[in-house]
């Protein structure tokens, strides 16, 4: 469990002494292995403490944000237990504080993932031909036709806005392609969802889009070898690679006009928020909002993608990861949208429940984050369905009448099915 930075007390509470109106800031286990927000909460209804039973044996209550009428029960608990003493972190004052963008619009789902699927292939496969043409051209030294990339990113932020599961389940099942290729497509829609999360604009969302396709376009200046070997770089080596930052803008402002949101992206997604990225050592405020978005997509992708210097890891791990990375590489604030955004098991990935059968997730719940919507693959004994069909896990029983579970994320090749002709 990490520090309290607040400078307010917090006092650890047994589950079976919770009552109505405590604010509970922080659990005996990791958020994301519990159905609850991250944010913390206060305990509203009885269901509310019976739920937290479920998974916590004890929690912890901050003072100053629970009601008043439960103030003389947590001084004698703290009393009893002993008062959870506050420290801060050894820091300089930030110059800017990082702030989340101002939410200008709510997003509700307007289509079925299964509706989606047929106009999101359209949409993904147009940005993923005009980003080719834009790498050839490129690695010709021929002007970058920005206007045919900006045009396709168009039809994938809408079918995002519509619902932006089935783009995201293109984005975790696409394979046979190179890494840059893999990585710019998924980075491109990670940076959607996280602004349509965020509540930000069409007009945003697209700049998000462009933005997160051509984030490593200086990488074409880069020998290629450099960029495929096998292990860790060394300091020489990493220090090339780090100049396709400034060949990036260089590329971009020299074949069209770019928006500014745009080239920040480029030139900041690599900062972190403790200082520790580059070129220029931001911090916290001093990134701007769209490169926080573009570093937690980047990063996001790259851990769940193929590269030359490392295996993938499953989207689960990746969320953990993200999690343990908040306020330092990452904002708090932001990594937390990311996580409600696309859940702990995004469309694409495949799963084992606790009956035994197996199943890829379709679309997430979204108000159940460990229980999103499945296309069952196996019966119990792994053997193949003759027909899948699709599952509300939240609604799903085993035959003793118990609520079925994911017991893990498997990798793709689990099942043997051609996962793009699912639902069209």
């Amino acid at each position: 469990m990490g520090p309290d930075v607040t400078g307010i007390a917090r006092v650890k509470v047994p589950c079976d002494h919770l009552k109505l109106g405590m604010y509970v800031t922080e659990l005996d286990r990791p958020w994301l292995d519990t159905p609850f927000l991250v944010q913390g909460f206060e305990l509203r209804s009885l269901s509310d403490i019976e739920d937290l039973r479920k998974y916590c044996d004890f929690v912890y209550i901050d003072k100053e944000l629970s009601s008043p009428k439960v103030f003389n029960q947590l001084q004698t608990l703290e009393t009893a237990a002993g008062r959870v003493k506050p420290f801060a972190v050894a820091r300089s004052k930030p110059a800017i504080k990082a702030e989340k963008p101002k939410r200008k619009t709510t997003y509700v789902d307007r289509s079925t993932w299964s509706d989606e699927l047929e106009l999101a292939k359209l949409a993904v496969d147009d940005v993923g031909s005009a980003f080719r043409d834009v790498i050839e051209a490129s690695t010709r030294d021929a002007p970058l036709d920005l206007p045919r990339i900006r045009k396709s990113v168009t039809p994938m932020v809408d079918s995002v806005i519509r619902n932006p599961d089935a783009c995201i389940w293109l984005t975790r099942i696409k394979s046979g392609s190179d890494y840059a290729y893999r990585h710019a497509l998924g980075t491109s829609v990670w940076c959607v969802v996280l602004g349509r999360q965020l509540g930000m604009s069409r007009n945003d969302l697209n700049k998000l889009a462009l933005g997160g396709l051509v984030l490593d376009i200086g990488k074409t200046r880069l020998d290629p070898e450099l960029l495929n070997l096998p292990r860790k770089l060394d300091a020489e080596e990493m220090e090339q690679v780090r100049r396709h930052v400034q060949y990036g803008i260089e590329e971009l402002k020299a074949h069209g006009d770019v928006h500014n949101d745009v080239l920040t992206m480029v030139a900041h997604h690599h900062e972190r928020h403790d200082g520790s990225g580059y070129p220029q050592g931001l911090r916290e405020g001093e990134i701007p909002v769209f490169a926080r978005i573009a570093s937690i997509a980047d990063c996001y992708d790259a851990l769940t993608n193929t590269r030359p210097y490392a295996r993938p890891i499953s989207p689960t791990e990746a969320i953990k990861v993200l999690y343990d990375f908040r306020d330092v590489d990452f904002q708090a604030e932001i990594i937390d949208e990311f996580i409600q955004a696309i859940g702990i098991y995004p469309a694409g990935t495949v799963v084992r429940l606790s009956t035994g059968e197996v199943g890829v997730v379709v679309s997430e719940a979204r108000t159940s984050r460990l229980h999103p919507n499945i296309m069952l693959m196996t019966d119990a004994q792994g053997q193949p369905l003759v027909e899948t069909r699709e599952i509300e896990l939240r609604e799903y029983k085993d035959t003793d009448g118990k609520q079925v579970n994911i017991i893990n994320s498997l990798e793709p090749d689990t099942v043997d099915v051609d996962l793009l002709t699912l639902g069209v």
